[in-house]
């Protein structure tokens, strides 16, 4: 198995614990279906809290449906694919590290139409030291 990050001649000396490593994590596998049970995302309040970053176009798309399809994929479900938006591009809700101001949404209607959260006051990632204010 590959590995990003780790040497080959290091991956060599590791193959039975990297794949096990992959059986654990991989969709449908023990870790990812309890990780299924997680959010990619999750506001309470007027606080998000992500494990990387949110953008305006994860707002957009509904962060509700982003973890909602998270979920599905690593609970191995027929027909899901893995989510890009939330964890398959540098700018995904697992990756991106940037903190933007995320712009209120039009109307209550459109953020139930969307899964949007409400406007936010606060947004906390993984790195606690990313805090932003509105």
């Amino acid at each position: 198995a590959r590995v990003a990050g780790l040497p080959p001649e290091m991956a060599s000396r590791f193959q039975a614990q990297l794949k096990a490593r992959i059986a654990l994590f991989a969709p449908g596998g023990p870790i990812a279906q309890e990780l299924a049970n997680s959010y990619v995302a999750l506001q309470i309040n007027d606080t998000v809290f992500a494990h990387g970053g949110i953008m305006p176009h994860h707002v957009d798309y509904g962060l509700g449906k982003l973890n909602e399809e998270m979920s599905r994929w690593m609970r191995g479900e027929k027909g899901s694919r893995s989510p890009i938006l939330a964890m398959g591009s540098p700018d995904s809700v697992l990756w991106c590290r940037s903190v933007v101001d995320l712009p209120p949404l039009a109307s209550p209607a459109k953020r139930k139409k969307t899964h949007s959260p409400s406007p936010c006051t606060f947004f906390v990632t993984r790195e606690c030291s990313k805090i932003a204010g509105k």
